[in-house]
């Protein structure tokens, strides 16, 4: 499993709620991460599936599996 965690605001942790039923692994999105540049996440977005998205407060968890 592969946890990677960032910040964000409560519109685009809505906006990830929405559209975490539709978002497949050919899709990718930019976002702004504390410690992961937006286009090592679009590389990992590639890499693993299926997402999971869980709000925490102004956090939002992504969870990947492995290919």
């Amino acid at each position: 499993m592969l946890h990677l965690r960032f910040s964000t605001s409560a519109k685009v942790a809505q906006l990830f709620a929405v559209i975490n039923g539709i978002l497949n692994v050919k899709q990718s999105f930019v976002v702004r991460l504390q410690h992961v540049s937006s286009r090592a996440m679009r590389v990992l977005i590639f890499l693993v599936s299926p997402l999971e998205f869980e709000k925490s407060r102004n956090q939002m968890i992504l969870r990947k599996t492995l290919i």
